[in-house]
């Protein structure tokens, strides 16, 4: 079968990436060249424009994801098929691909837009800190894991970066608001996930959002809140805390980017950048009138 040499093929042990290493670094940079060119190109975009530009960069996402359950469920040495539950993708960086359709084909424009302030704010601030800190997700022996780790928490960072900029102008309270339902009702998801899975005698290594009773969270400072919870019996506790120190993180990004934007808006109305953008059209034109010519 094509696919399964495809996988063998990929499938070949290699150095993992450093921690800004080159292709660490090379990423970032990528990522601020997609996301200064996008913000370029389509400054004056309609809302129809960005919710393309979202599919397009969600659709790779999404095919790259499919295609990583298939590399992870692919035993190269037994040639046997076995799907491994710790691989399913629903942790937090995952809800990139459940909420960016929601954001694109719901036509109601209040839902939508809680939608887009979720990835926005949320994942954004998940690919941040992905980004910034990637020593467990590149903590792998294949190259493709590593490319695809990179390239889709990069998308997450640009997509988030692209739509903060789109949505300047009504950067306020209120788009901050709209993204906290949307970020309860995963960790709801979450939590029902964690008990139905275990209820039926699946093992998920790690549990969604790192929030299960059944085993210790993993992230720093939250995994010792866990731990402690854990031991005087109180782990019920743990999602509602977990729930809103990730609001109260959302909201610190919301107000470094409700001041950058606010900076940027002055900045973008000055004489001198409405001249530099009137130049680039004036000279546009005058190209085409000598193609026309």
């Amino acid at each position: 079968m094509w696919l399964e040499k495809l996988i063998e093929i990929l499938k070949v042990p290699a150095e993992p990436f450093k921690v800004w290493g080159w292709q660490h670094i090379l990423t970032i940079a990528m990522i601020i060249l997609v996301t200064g060119l996008l913000i370029f190109f389509f400054r004056k975009s309609k809302e129809k424009t960005d919710k393309i530009i979202l599919g397009i960069f969600w659709g790779i996402c999404f095919a790259l994801e499919i295609f990583r359950q298939l590399f992870d469920s692919y035993n190269v040495e037994t040639h046997v098929w076995s799907y491994y539950w710790n691989h399913f993708p629903f942790q937090f960086c995952s809800m990139f691909l459940y909420v960016s359709p929601l954001a694109i084909f719901i036509k109601k424009k209040s839902i939508s837009d809680a939608f887009l302030s979720f990835i926005t704010l949320y994942v954004l601030l998940a690919g941040v800190l992905v980004m910034i800190e990637p020593s467990d997700p590149l903590n792998t022996q294949y190259l493709f894991r590593s490319i695809h780790t990179l390239w889709y928490h990069g998308t997450m960072v640009v997509m988030g970066a692209y739509l903060l900029f789109k949505n300047r102008k009504r950067f306020n309270f209120d788009f901050f608001l709209k993204s906290v339902p949307v970020f309860i009702g995963c960790v709801i998801c979450a939590i029902i996930i964690n008990e139905t899975v275990h209820a039926c005698g699946i093992n998920m290594d790690p549990y969604p959002f790192y929030i299960s009773r059944f085993e210790t969270c993993r992230i720093p400072v939250l995994r010792n809140i866990d731990i402690a919870l854990k031991s005087i019996g109180q782990h019920w506790l743990f999602p509602i805390i977990y729930t809103l120190l990730f609001i109260a993180g959302s909201f610190i990004v919301y107000v470094i980017c409700y001041l950058i934007v606010n900076r940027n808006l002055k900045f973008l109305k000055s004489e001198k950048v409405e001249y530099f953008f009137f130049c680039i059209k004036y000279n546009r034109n005058q190209r085409k009138l000598k193609r026309g010519k």
